[in-house]
């Protein structure tokens, strides 16, 4: 099983500048933002293990900012264009359900954080759901990015991957 798990990071992390002249833009903004989400997700998770418990409610707060803001973004632009545009080609229902199941986990999380704060709950507990958001995120893009993603730069046109990019820009600077 770990051989599995370790063959599937290698093929996430492959080399960046590889295929990308093929790639459209609208794929590329989003990969962007998955690594930069990870790299993110990795530096708080690293932040957490080393703070108070005054660093930690700061840094958690960060990450609710960051949950409801960038990555609620960054599924807007997926559920609102990429995929449907990836419809007519595959089948999109898992990931709107995984966007589903990443905000229902981001309010348990939320829940948790303050009923810590509150005193009702001990950090560990805060923690757990933080874990269970930030590994449904990373499980998510890589899907996207070994399925959905290549798929779509298969299946599109070139002007489909305009017409992509270019309502996905309406989100990005409305």
């Amino acid at each position: 099983m770990a051989e599995f798990f370790g063959e599937r990071e290698d093929m996430l992390h492959r080399d960046e500048t590889e295929g990308v002249g093929e790639m459209s833009p609208a794929t590329l903004h989003l990969i962007d933002e998955h690594e930069q989400f990870r790299a993110k997700m990795a530096a708080w998770q690293k932040a957490l293990a080393d703070a108070d418990d005054a660093e930690k409610r700061t840094l958690l707060h960060a990450v609710v900012a960051f949950l409801d803001g960038d990555v609620e973004t960054h599924a807007r632009k997926e559920d609102e264009v990429y995929f449907p545009a990836l419809e007519p080609y595959y089948a999109t229902l898992l990931m709107y359900e995984a966007h589903d199941l990443i905000r229902e986990e981001t309010e348990s999380f939320k829940a948790a954080l303050t009923q810590w704060e509150r005193g009702e709950l001990p950090l560990s507990k805060v923690q757990a759901a933080l874990d269970r958001v930030f590994a449904l995120l990373h499980d998510h893009f890589g899907e996207e990015e070994l399925v959905y993603f290549p798929l779509a730069e298969q299946k599109w046109s070139d002007d489909e991957k305009e017409e992509v990019w270019a309502k996905m820009q309406a989100l990005i600077d409305p």
